[in-house]
């Protein structure tokens, strides 16, 4: 994201609280994971997603957990390809993002389910799916713990301008 755009962004929202994706995952029906960005800042991201899919196997995390991928530039199809095996082999729903950012696809994907009466969020370390929908969890390292801060749009008039 642009950091202009990112500052701009930062005025017109406000972190409510954090969580951890347990317990977002137990508050929504859908968890969108934009997987590009969160992996980004992983030290080890195949043993996140084999910690997701335990979790999901054990029943821990209730909400259906859908992971967005990088499909619409070259440069993205090679690395996403190694990350669907992995998701396949872990048995984790994902989707493919093949005309824009994960990020975006993820928000749009969201704020879709949400018209049909899910309860759901989005999460990357991006801000640009607070464009397009209302709130979003963005990881942020504690001291001992990965948390994630809900972020939600307090000012609308201010996404509006961005958006122009």
């Amino acid at each position: 994201m642009d950091p202009k755009i990112r500052r701009k962004i930062l005025k017109c929202i406000k972190r409510v609280r954090k969580m951890t994706l347990t317990d977002a995952c137990n508050e929504y029906d859908i968890v969108i994971i934009d997987l590009p960005s969160i992996v980004y800042g992983l030290k080890n991201p195949t043993e996140f997603l084999k910690n997701l899919s335990i979790a999901q196997q054990l029943g821990i995390i209730k909400a259906r957990v859908i992971v967005v991928l990088d499909y619409w530039k070259e440069s993205h199809i090679k690395i996403s390809d190694r990350y669907r095996k992995i998701l396949e082999d872990l048995c984790i729903e994902y989707v493919l993002s093949r005309d824009m950012p994960a990020e975006i696809k993820a928000a749009y994907m969201c704020r879709d389910y949400v018209n049909r009466g899910y309860k759901c969020i989005v999460v990357s370390r991006d801000y640009d799916p607070l464009l397009i929908f209302d709130e979003e969890l963005i990881p942020s390292r504690s001291r001992f713990m990965w948390t994630l801060d809900l972020v939600k749009v307090i000012d609308h008039s201010c996404i509006e301008m961005i958006r122009r």
